[in-house]
């Protein structure tokens, strides 16, 4: 059991700890192909799934990849490539892409290339927060070209180094998470093992100023003006009005960036994934105001990256199962229906020999 999780925890945190080592991209097409190998997929799944790819590394230079996809769903699991391989003209690496609520912009991690984005390395060693505006835009290719033009927010310092997991609400406030240098330097402590209170979440307005929020990590919006979270205790409740965090939901296993959290965009539903316990448990929201919430299930499953689907009908999650006599773990993205609590018998299997990470961020419309 110790090797199982051992295995999750090295897994789930590659594409964390690999963005500060990725260096250009791999064969898109080769990527796509092994990712559109189920069609059975109900057009009932519908929805958008952003997921950030960490490929391993390449034969020819060692070098690993990120490619930003999107999952169209509703089209029996087709896979559209997310070119985001720009930064206003400079070639350059994205991932965890975000959207707010209304659709309104999206969130992202990304670092420039120094040179020209195939054996390159990122311009610096901790990726940047950047905001884009989606207003207005109708199709495909006004997307691609919104986030090329995406806005830097917040770039590295010494106390915010290390970026992970960015939102945006529909005010256009970002939240995210960080480390700072010194803790990432801090070769004795793994960062994905780090205990969530050694982290900090950062805010950053619509003007664009950044102010410290809290200790913690993986923020989820509720509202413009609550977030919930995750501290060592468990899942927190942040009023961003009367600057205060309430303890509403405590965890056995203290999370770490393992650990996945997802709210529902109407705020009634909260995911919270513990690899460690193979647990990913679905809460009812009662009350924010008071701090009320009520287990809804708690699924015995070897999972993280929980999405809530739009309509609240499916979770989405990256599971992992183990493969043949050697036991290795494959990741697929399966979905759970709200009202049976089951999985269902659709997946978007992975290849392992082409992918070290995934990340699932967000579901969309």
């Amino acid at each position: 059991m110790q090797q199982i999780v051992r295995t999750v925890i090295s897994f789930f945190a590659v594409a964390i700890v690999l963005i500060v080592l990725f260096g250009g991209y791999g064969s898109v097409n080769q990527i796509l192909r092994w990712i559109k190998g189920d069609s059975t997929i109900p057009e009932s799944l519908v929805g958008t799934l952003l997921v950030s790819l960490v490929t391993a590394p390449s034969d020819v230079d060692g070098s690993v990849r990120v490619a930003p996809v999107t999952i169209a769903v509703e089209n029996g699991g087709d896979v559209a490539y997310l070119p985001t391989d720009t930064l206003h003209g400079v070639p350059a690496g994205t991932l965890q892409y975000s959207v707010s609520s209304d659709s309104g912009a999206a969130v992202f991690l990304g670092s420039p290339y120094e040179n020209d984005g195939i054996t390159g390395v990122p311009a610096g060693m901790s990726p940047t927060v950047y905001r884009a505006s989606l207003i207005g835009v109708t199709n495909y290719e006004d997307v691609v070209q919104a986030l090329r033009n995406a806005e830097p927010i917040a770039i590295p310092t010494t106390n915010d180094y290390l970026r992970e997991g960015p939102v945006i609400s529909s005010a256009g406030v970002v939240l995210y998470s960080s480390v700072s240098e010194e803790i990432y330097a801090d070769s004795d402590v793994p960062i994905s093992s780090l205990p969530a209170d050694s982290w900090s979440i950062f805010a950053v307005d619509s003007d664009g100023s950044k102010t410290f929020v809290t200790e913690g990590i993986r923020p989820k919006w509720i509202n413009d003006t609550h977030f919930a979270f995750l501290r060592n205790q468990g899942l927190y409740l942040y009023d961003l009005n009367a600057k205060k965090d309430q303890l509403v939901w405590e965890v056995q296993n203290i999370p770490t960036i393992v650990s996945g959290l997802d709210v529902s965009d109407d705020g009634t539903l909260v995911s919270f994934s513990d690899p460690a316990r193979s647990s990913v448990q679905v809460i009812r929201a009662l009350n924010w105001d008071t701090g009320s919430l009520a287990s809804v299930v708690d699924l015995h499953v070897l999972a993280t990256n929980p999405v809530f689907s739009p309509d609240n009908r499916y979770l989405a999650l990256i599971v992992l199962e183990a493969a043949g006599e050697n036991e290795l773990l494959v990741p697929k993205v399966e979905f759970v229906s709200m009202s049976t609590f089951e999985l269902l018998p659709y997946k978007i299997p992975f290849d392992m020999k082409t992918i070290d990470g995934i990340y699932m961020t967000d579901w969309r419309q």
